[in-house]
């Protein structure tokens, strides 16, 4: 399984149309199951193909991996949280910044994922990587909440809220 995996994450380190490859062939839902559930040392290839999925997938392709599962978010954060290492869970965030901005080059499809992300894990995840240990961890955690989020620091009560560039 890992062998295979890491061959997948390879392949979505490529173009546009390798992940399309790896989009159609249907495996997915396996790869995410794999990052939430398998040993670690298979859960960080599994972890890899999605970043590397949402990194380099174009607006469409991010959009039907987000509509491929009805709890993307949660099942991410699940993912990235059991495993622990500094160097991976930093490049795990910076894909998933990376498909947060491609999300909201469409503002439709960031009106319809974002209460999907307002509900998940994800949130709380980003929140808690805010005391993390790591200086480079906490950075990148931050700069997502700032990117995507709208808090106002002086009012804790404040609610997160979509920012959108009209």
């Amino acid at each position: 399984r890992k062998e295979a995996l890491w061959c997948l994450s390879n392949i979505t380190a490529g173009n546009v149309k390798q992940i399309e490859a790896v989009e159609v062939s249907g495996v997915m839902a396996d790869v995410m199951k794999h990052a939430m559930e398998d040993s670690p040392d298979v859960a960080k290839e599994a972890c890899w193909v999605i970043t590397n999925f949402m990194s380099g997938g174009n607006h469409s392709q991010v959009k039907r991996l987000l509509d491929s599962s009805a709890t993307f978010f949660d099942d991410f954060a699940t993912a990235v949280a059991r495993l622990a290492e500094v160097g991976p869970m930093q490049s795990w965030l910076d894909g998933f910044s990376h498909f947060l901005a491609t999300l909201k080059q469409e503002p439709a499809t960031w009106e319809q994922a974002y209460p999907k992300l307002l509900d998940s894990k994800m949130v709380e995840l980003l929140e808690k990587m805010q005391a993390h240990p790591s200086e480079a961890v906490y950075s990148v955690a931050l700069k997502i909440l700032e990117a995507h989020f709208e808090v106002e620091e002086d009012d804790p009560a404040a609610e997160l809220g979509p920012e959108f560039d009209q």
